[in-house]
Formats: C-alpha cells, sequence, structure tokens
C-alpha cells in the first residue's frame, strides 16, 4: 500500500507461501535495499518449522513458491525475527523438539538464505539444556554495539524469571552458556519485551503476575558492557491490574531515548 492508501499488488494480496502445509504467526521484516523477508511457522514438513521467503517491492517471490527453512528440521512456536546492521536475518524461537516445556534457540541466515550460526549441524542454543527447565517466550534485538541481546522467561529458579544471554556475531555467547538472571518479582515473570532506547542503552518489559494481580514492568539496561549492568537501580511498573491481567505486550523505541508500550489490560 502506498502513501496515499493504492494498493500496489493484487487487490487480495500476493500467495507468499503455496504448499499443502499450514503457516501461522507471519512476520515481515525490510532490507537496506527494498527487500523484505517474510518469515512464518509452516508444518509442510510434518512438524512446526520456520520459513522463509524475499520479496521485491513488486512483490516477486525472489525464493521461489515455497521460500527456504530457516533452521534445521526440529518443532518450534513462538518466534521472533529481525534484521540486523548487516542485513543478516536473526530469528529466535521456543523450542520443543527435545523439551516439551521449552529451550530456547537461535539462527542468523545471510543475504542468500545461508546459515551462519553452525554448530554440530545444528542451530544455536541460547537456554539450558536441562530438560526439567522451562525457557520460553524469547526476544531478539541487535545492540549498539553489533551484539544480539536475547531475552526469555525462564523457571530454572522456581517460578519464571527474566534471563538474557548476549551473542556475538559469530555466535559466539558473552555470559555463562546457559544464560544469566535479569530481573524478577514475586510471582512468575513472563513474555519479555526489548527495545533500544538511545545510544547506549536498551530496556526490557514484562509482565508479572502474582497470585490475582499483575504487573507491567520495565527496566533499563547498559549496552556496551559485557554482562547486565543496569542503569536504573529499580524496576518500574508502568501499570497494575488487581485481580485482572495483561496481553499483547508491544514495545517499541519513541526515537528520543524512550518507548512506546501498548497493551491490552483485562
Amino acid at each position: 500500500v502506498d502513501s496515499i492508501g493504492n494498493k500496489l499488488w493484487d487487490s487480495n494480496g500476493n500467495i507468499i507461501f503455496e504448499n499443502n502445509g499450514n503457516q501461522t504467526q507471519p512476520q515481515i521484516v525490510r532490507a537496506t535495499d527494498n527487500i523484505f523477508y517474510v518469515t512464518c511457522i509452516d508444518d509442510r514438513m510434518g512438524a512446526p518449522n520456520i520459513f522463509v521467503q524475499k520479496i521485491d517491492l513488486q512483490g516477486n517471490l525472489i525464493w521461489g513458491d515455497n521460500g527456504i527453512m530457516g533452521n534445521h528440521f526440529r518443532s518450534l512456536r513462538n518466534f521472533k525475527s529481525i534484521l540486523d546492521k548487516d542485513n543478516n536475518l536473526i530469528l529466535v524461537w521456543e523450542d520443543f523438539s527435545f523439551n516439551l516445556d521449552g529451550m530456547i534457540f537461535a539462527q542468523k541466515l545471510d543475504y542468500n538464505g545461508g546459515f551462519l550460526w553452525e554448530f554440530n549441524q545444528d542451530d544455536l542454543r541460547i537456554s539450558s539444556s536441562d530438560m526439567n527447565i522451562q525457557a520460553q517466550s524469547p526476544d531478539v534485538i541487535q545492540l549498539q554495539t553489533g551484539n544480539y541481546m536475547i531475552a526469555w522467561q525462564d523457571n530454572r529458579s522456581g517460578d519464571y524469571d527474566i534471563y538474557g544471554q548476549i551473542i556475538l556475531p559469530n555466535g559466539a555467547n558473552l555470559l555463562t552458556s546457559e544464560g544469566e538472571y535479569l530481573d524478577g518479582a514475586a510471582g512468575n515473570d513472563i513474555m519479555p519485551e526489548l527495545c533500544l532506547s538511545g545510544n547506549n542503552y536498551y530496556m526490557i518489559a514484562w509482565i508479572n503476575i502474582n497470585s490475582l494481580d499483575s504487573y507491567l514492568k520495565v527496566r533499563s539496561f547498559y549496552s556496551n558492557p559485557v554482562t547486565f549492568i543496569q542503569n536504573w537501580p529499580f524496576t518500574l511498573d508502568i501499570e497494575q491490574q488487581f485481580n485482572g491481567g495483561f496481553n499483547n505486550l508491544n514495545f517499541i523505541s519513541d526515537r528520543a531515548g524512550g518507548t512506546l508500550s501498548s497493551y491490552v489490560s483485562s
């Protein structure tokens, strides 16, 4: 759709993936040369995996009718996709190939769709390999340093807390191999969302559920150190719901050092 509301492709939109599978959770990111990557979860191979299509401004399918797979064959859900400063596609997801309760994995694809994070012919594991730990709902951003920050909810300490990992461009981790604790309060801290905020900082927002009450929380961190150093000496409560909850949390930069958030309260 152009700036005055004209449809530039077929009036019903263009088919991006055409096969017998089911496609869900579509996402789209833009490269610097007016090329776009469309990603989704696709079960055409009998299990849900991420498939990727590259399209141009005219809607042409650059990678054929079926696109390419964005990960090694596995079973996954709840993925996120971003494009980094070098036009590489970064994918993170909640994997249940080995642990039905979830582990966090990631992959990095170059401009031609090649895998850049290859470890023993597998994708990059981010969270703990302990089958008793539930690691779920990941998010990812590229920091100002060029490294990648991944956050997720993790119950290794009992209730869910927010954990994170900093990944170098080559896939090496800067912290302990299973990620480190970021924040948490009484109850369960879930569904983290990441956002850059200014030249040297990033913020994390998440939902805290404590008994019948729910809270929206935010904390700011420095981007440059190779560990998690908090910019604020406290965690900010955005809103509280007594006998209620929150969902559909979105968190974006206001391009002035702060952030904007949207959510549904009930």
